[in-house]
């Protein structure tokens, strides 16, 4: 019987993981604290929940995660990130605690052309990306079991993402501009919570080992261009798309122009095969029609 706490509930990757655990009759306790009850950028906060609640896993979702914004405010993007988990670690006994932390694609520059493995130098180009090196410099030095997954372009049906986004503006606009010179795999919160979570039971049931830092993608690899066009394929939603540099939308964060990551590591691990993006969309997709 193990403790799960999920961090960052209000957000569209921890509500996906926390809804995944109770409808599975996860045989153990899940709290889902509100950001009253715990407030990563609040040290007493953090202080006061950790004194009185004790887990086994810590499934750490939330995170300062306004990539703009962090340009301004990276001192908070970094505490929230990274220095709130020096506080938890000072509050909780780090050695039989196993952290689960999320981190992203930005912590690399994007020079290359072929998917980005473990073994790759990080050299985040923004504020935010900076501030998840630091987080996962953090869970590796203070945390002896530890899980950080590096995942890209996320999305699903709640909060604010590209995919609904599209949606939004499909239902206004007649034509959009949007970016084709950034690479990457979108990624559905949904199909990204099962796998991790088939991970975890793989783990307890000894077949395999999900320690370390491992990057999960699902299969094959686009541009925000060619996400946009299979939205608007997939709900048919008739609209000219122009493909435009990111030179056309000026921004205070630069992204890299190459983030695919290798999965190659956690599929050798687990033996789970993530789906293409696109059959993730279709997943995402369904999903919406199916709640309307």
């Amino acid at each position: 019987m193990k403790s799960i706490l999920v961090t960052g509930y209000s957000g569209q990757l921890g509500f996906a993981f926390a809804e995944l655990l109770k409808r599975s009759n996860w045989d153990g306790i899940i709290a889902t604290p509100s950001r009253s009850e715990l407030d990563w950028s609040n040290l007493e906060s953090i202080q006061n929940y950790f004194a009185k609640n004790t887990f086994d896993i810590i499934f750490h979702a939330a995170a300062y995660t306004n990539v703009e914004l962090a340009e301004e405010q990276e001192d908070q993007a970094t505490f929230i990130n990274a220095t709130s988990l020096i506080s938890l670690a000072q509050c909780i006994d780090a050695s039989k605690t196993w952290l689960i932390y999320f981190s992203t694609d930005y912590v690399f520059d994007g020079s290359r052309k072929e998917p980005y493995n473990e073994h790759d130098t990080p050299a985040p180009l923004n504020a935010y990306g900076r501030s998840k090196l630091a987080g996962e410099g953090v869970v590796q030095r203070l945390f002896p079991q530890h899980s950080i997954f590096r995942v890209s372009w996320l999305y699903g049906n709640r909060g604010k993402n590209f995919f609904l986004t599209m949606l939004s503006l499909g239902a206004t606009k007649d034509h959009l501009n949007v970016v084709n010179d950034q690479l990457g795999s979108p990624t559905f919160v949904d199909d990204l919570a099962q796998d991790i979570y088939q991970a975890l039971l793989l783990h307890f049931n000894g077949q395999c080992n999900v320690h370390g830092l491992m990057h999960y993608s699902p299969e094959g690899i686009g541009s925000w261009y060619d996400f946009a066009q299979q939205i608007f394929n997939l709900a048919q939603i008739p609209i000219n798309l122009s493909p435009v540099s990111s030179d056309a939308f000026p921004q205070k964060a630069k992204r890299p122009s190459y983030s695919k990551l290798d999965n190659t590591l956690f599929q050798s691990k687990t033996g789970i095969v993530p789906a293409s993006w696109m059959k993730q969309l279709e997943h995402c997709w369904d999903k919406k029609k199916d709640a309307q």
